[in-house]
């Protein structure tokens, strides 16, 4: 859900043979556009299944996640986050997962035209909402700013984005090449192009 960035009803409908474990591949079969595609797995993700397959219940021959009385089913799975939630004091839910690992892939440099077909989401409008709360040039905007009105905060940490001025400029013009992108995230991306070039010179 976090690491993977799934649906909580492509967790439950994930097959044995839907895993590659040495390519680190998930297929998610006919997720909610209707279409197929392939999620990867973080080392911790990998790790984790691998260690669950490990004592894994043998009740359903077919589906990855299984309990003692057959396959993990989703109001199963959100009882079970309901539980971790008490007991570590954060809001958990399926859904808070995977808009935590939406977030935290654009605020590293995913593009956003990649993360919308990584989701399986039909329309990047829909992506859009996470690249609105997570903007690392904003962030970068705000410590340049607060640097000139509390000098005391001039050594603040800007997570190293004014070193990867030029990483982020590629990953701008890719997204610029993408077929049918809308012509308001065009002009988005020309500004924020605009704005690095400028922190350039």
């Amino acid at each position: 859900l976090w690491h993977c960035g799934l649906r909580i009803s492509e967790v439950c409908s994930l097959q044995l043979n839907d895993i590659d474990m040495d390519a680190r591949k998930l297929f998610i079969r006919n997720s909610k556009e209707r279409k197929d595609r392939i999620a990867y797995m973080s080392d911790t993700a990998a790790l984790a299944v691998q260690q669950y397959l490990a004592i894994r219940p043998i009740q359903d021959p077919v589906h990855l996640f299984t309990t003692q009385h057959g396959v993990l089913h989703q109001r199963s799975l959100q009882r079970r986050l309901v539980y971790y939630r008490k007991k570590c004091g954060v809001p958990v839910t399926a859904q808070r997962l995977r808009h935590t690992f939406a977030s935290q892939m654009l605020t590293a440099g995913m593009p956003v035209s990649s993360l919308q077909r990584y989701l399986g989401h039909g329309h990047l409008d829909t992506t859009m909402i996470y690249a609105e709360v997570s903007d690392p040039l904003l962030r970068q905007d705000y410590y340049q700013g607060i640097a000139t009105l509390d000098p005391s905060s001039e050594n603040l940490p800007t997570n190293g984005l004014a070193s990867s001025h030029q990483d982020t400029l590629r990953q701008l013009v890719k997204e610029l090449k993408t077929p049918g992108l809308e012509p308001t995230r065009r002009d988005e991306i020309l500004d924020q192009m605009q704005r690095l070039l400028e922190y350039v010179e």
